[in-house]
């Protein structure tokens, strides 16, 4: 019996984001809770004196995509490198800046003037997420934010984390001199949620015509394949010899359903 995909081991099902200014990557495992894919479009209408319809002009049609997943730990280890991902996708959301700009008290504030790349990603999962013309990554940005809701009601791990400093200065004792030591020991306790729950709005940018030509058909990518990027393969079959019983096999078939009936 072929055993169901699974969520956890099949690529198939692994939600894959892409920094495009850096080539980063970061992969969380396909526990997706709300997908929709919508469309809008877009139209300038203007009203004119004794016209019932507004004059309309169409100006585009735009995609967006609302995804929503949890990131699930099994345990300490695994929740501190879920969290360490989380971490990594929130730094998505930022640009990348030249490094020729002086750096003032606040530590290199003084790089933002010198933008070099908007946050663009790549995002693909499963067929749903994915390039029409060819399987890849679709591109675009997140729009209006990216929720980050850890389940507080799951619980969670404590990590200890333990430093320490030590001084070491010149003391008198009597007439001599000393060395003395002391050891300051700092614990902060980290809370790593066992559940988190993501969602953002991405708005999709189309990397190749999408429209009707004339004569053409729509050229939104593979014939049957845009928007969900299901590819469809034509298949040719060549008979080279007949399979179908010939006519006395038909007859003998028929001799022994009736000799098996008789007996």
């Amino acid at each position: 019996m072929a055993e169901s995909p699974s969520l956890r081991k099949d690529p198939f099902f692994t939600i894959d984001i892409k920094h495009l200014p850096t080539s980063n990557k970061v992969f969380f495992e396909g526990w997706v809770t709300k997908f929709s894919d919508q469309y809008s479009s877009n139209w300038s209408e203007q009203s004119v004196y004794g016209r019932m319809d507004p004059l309309a002009t169409f100006e585009n049609t735009q995609r967006t995509i609302t995804l929503g997943f949890d990131v699930v730990s099994d345990n300490a280890g695994m929740a501190e490198r879920n969290l360490a991902k989380i971490n990594k996708l929130i730094e998505f959301l930022y640009p990348m800046y030249e490094n020729n700009g002086p750096a003032d008290a606040v530590g290199q504030r003084g790089l933002q003037t010198t933008l070099k790349a908007a946050p663009l990603l790549g995002i693909r999962w499963t067929n749903l997420i994915n390039n029409s013309s060819s399987p890849g990554y679709l591109y675009g940005y997140i729009k209006g934010g990216l929720s980050y809701e850890p389940d507080i009601k799951e619980g969670g791990f404590i990590k200890n984390n333990t430093s320490s400093t030590s001084n070491t200065e010149d003391i008198i004792v009597g007439d001599m001199f000393e060395e003395e030591t002391t050891t300051e020991f700092i614990r902060a306790n980290s809370f790593i949620p066992k559940k988190v729950s993501l969602s953002f709005s991405f708005s999709v940018l189309h990397t190749h015509l999408t429209g009707w030509q004339e004569g053409s058909g729509f050229s939104g990518g593979m014939t049957g394949a845009f928007p969900n990027a299901v590819f469809i393969k034509s298949k040719k079959t060549v008979i080279t010899e007949s399979i179908a019983p010939t006519y006395s096999e038909t007859s003998q078939l028929a001799n022994e359903a009736l000799v098996l009936e008789d007996s």
